[in-house]
């Protein structure tokens, strides 16, 4: 199977305003509100990144058939987004804390496409879908998209 790949050095992430909020506990009770800004500081890890996503942002699909690829700072202020926004919104976190990430765009032959969160340690990828963090390591782009769909035959990595 032949694989088509484009590689965008620079993902572009436009900055907005608002915050997202989730609920602090303390002594198991909620008692404060974590801003975004507080979730970039503590939010360390992909599964940090992927409990702040899921308890912060909702699902809801574009209402056009064309993607609307907003900017990190957007899905945050709006409170909700799909698939390519949470991987942006992931990426975005986790780039803020050194990590090798990237959004892998898959394009099937028909029907919907699907986007994820790559996390490249130097051996392996993990990656965030919809928001969840998924430790399912894959040596090869090859083998990520093979295990989400194995008749994908185009994907984009950003």
């Amino acid at each position: 199977m032949k694989f088509n790949v484009l590689i965008i050095s620079t993902l572009v992430l436009l900055l907005g305003t608002g915050c997202g909020t989730v609920m602090r506990e303390h002594d198991g009770q909620s008692s404060a509100i974590i801003t975004f800004e507080e979730a970039l500081v503590l939010c360390k890890t992909p599964r940090d990144v992927s409990y702040w996503i899921t308890g912060t942002i909702k699902y809801k699909a574009d209402e056009t058939l064309a993607d609307e690829n907003r900017p990190a700072l957007e899905t945050v202020r709006l409170g909700y987004g799909d698939c390519e926004d949470f991987a942006i919104l992931a990426k975005y976190m986790l780039d803020k804390h050194g990590y090798t990430t990237y959004v892998m765009a898959m394009y099937p032959p028909y029907g919907t496409g699907h986007s994820i969160c790559l996390i490249d340690n130097g051996t392996y990828y993990n990656y965030l879908t919809n928001g969840i963090f998924v430790i399912n390591p894959k040596p090869t782009l090859e083998a990520v998209i093979m295990g989400f769909y194995p008749t994908y035959s185009h994907w984009i990595l950003k």
